[in-house]
């Protein structure tokens, strides 16, 4: 993405607890544009939010009010588990525990690990030809109003190889 401001954000905080199972996008990217903000997303889908926990820093730091952090919160939708519709190391993580399943001593099923591998393997081919980590997205004109984290190429492919390795 394009670089942040170099000034200190305000960070706008959870007011509750749950498992981060979406952000609605172009919601946030709304409320920033119509207050003139940039915004980067602090937590991701998937991440356990406590309360308190910072969700977004705010650039200007003065342009905050309780109002405008209530509405930076309105796109967060916590929940009390995890999801697979915008948490893509869920389900790396699904797959790399079936294969590591399969490969335990009272289930040993290589098949099944081996298909675990297959699949494991495929969503990293896919993945592979898309640009990965944060992602910056812009308004009409060009200025930078959002700052989103997606995991990147080296996160992906340790959490769906390593631990199936060692096993």
């Amino acid at each position: 993405p394009p670089p942040l401001p170099v000034t200190s954000p305000a960070i706008v905080r959870a007011t509750h607890a749950g498992y981060l199972q979406f952000i609605a996008p172009d919601e946030l990217l709304s409320t920033a544009e119509a207050a003139n903000l940039v915004a980067r997303v602090e937590c991701a889908p998937g991440d356990y939010i406590l309360p308190s926990m910072p969700i977004a820093s705010i650039w200007p730091s003065d342009a905050v009010t309780d109002e405008l952090a209530q509405a930076i919160r309105g796109p967060f939708q916590l929940g009390s588990e995890r999801t697979l519709v915008q948490d893509l190391l869920f389900a790396m993580r699904q797959l790399s525990d079936i294969a590591i399943r399969a490969l335990s001593p009272a289930i040993n099923d290589p098949t099944s690990a081996v298909e675990g591998i297959d699949a494991v393997g495929a969503m990293l081919l896919r993945l592979g030809r898309r640009r990965l980590g944060d992602s910056g997205i812009v308004d009409d004109d060009g200025a930078l109003r959002l700052v989103m984290p997606t995991p990147g190429w080296d996160e992906l492919v340790d959490l769906g190889l390593t631990e199936i390795r060692r096993y």
